[in-house]
């Protein structure tokens, strides 16, 4: 099995739209483990997005990491807020934690690495930050053997206020149909770019209706990741659908991170210009 190197992944995700119809579109070419190059810092008034490294080699049981993550950096050389880092420990916790997940206790019985190695690969494609919130995707592709590997998703959003970790049904206000709403969108988006391309599986749709979504925030959308399989067949890829805030704005928690950001200025997302996102409006 060939896998990406971490230089050439972070290069492939910076384009967030649905993969096309390649055979295996998250494994790109095959090439050395390097450490990621940073994406362009992404940056509100005093605060600004780094990228720092998760890197393990284990040839005894033929294991390999090697994943950029986003840590919260200040602009001003002031010591770091409590909340901040906070957020930026759990940060590392979430990604140490996916990387255990996947580090076997043994080798494969009779397993030869070169042709049998558990790699996990990854970076950080997508991230938005104001002086009260952040949000950020860590994209994974994990290989543990078969005809190929599979993507996974960690959606981080925080409240920089406290330093909590903000789930999707932090944002909205109970009893609202937030999460059919999201869904509508996705199926929209998702139905729009395949075209005559592939078929969509409805089911897939289900874990978002039932609040079960991988969710991150922009300027002015809420973007919802898709995985290969959800909703379309593997070759399709991954899908990124951006819910535009005004479809959702009615929706808001009072004081939410939402709430504050359908009431404020827009801020600037990483690399807004080199990203394509699907729209479900």
């Amino acid at each position: 099995m060939r896998l990406a190197s971490l230089v050439a992944l972070l290069a492939g995700l910076t384009v967030l739209a649905a993969c096309g119809p390649d055979p295996a579109p998250d494994a790109p070419e095959a090439g050395p483990l390097e450490s990621p190059a940073p994406p362009s810092p992404t940056s509100g008034p005093s605060l600004t997005v780094a990228v720092d490294s998760l890197l393990r080699d284990e040839p005894d049981l033929n294991y390999r990491v090697a994943i950029g993550y986003p840590q919260i950096r200040g602009t001003s050389g002031e010591p770091m807020a409590p909340a901040l880092q906070a957020v930026n420990a759990a940060i590392r916790d979430t990604v140490e934690a996916l990387a255990d997940d996947f580090r076997p206790e043994a080798p494969p019985p009779g397993a030869d690495a070169p042709h049998y190695p558990v790699e996990v690969d990854g970076g950080t494609p997508r991230s938005w930050i104001s002086d009260d919130a952040f949000s950020a995707l860590v994209e994974v592709y994990a290989y543990t053997g078969g005809a190929h590997g599979n993507t996974y998703f960690l959606p981080l959003t925080f409240d920089l206020t406290t330093g909590e970790a903000v789930r999707p049904a932090d944002l909205f206000a109970e009893g609202t149909p937030w999460a059919d709403t999201l869904a509508a969108h996705t199926e929209r988006g998702v139905l729009r770019w395949l075209g005559d391309r592939g078929a969509l599986f409805a089911e897939g749709l289900d874990p978002i209706r039932e609040g079960r979504v991988d969710l991150t925030l922009d300027p002015d959308s809420l973007v919802v990741h898709v995985p290969p399989y959800q909703l379309s067949a593997y070759a399709a890829g991954s899908f990124h659908v951006g819910v535009p805030l005004s479809a959702v704005a009615p929706f808001a928690r009072p004081g939410s991170v939402l709430a504050r950001l359908t009431d404020g200025p827009a801020v600037q997302a990483t690399d807004p210009s080199t990203s394509r996102t699907l729209r479900g409006d």
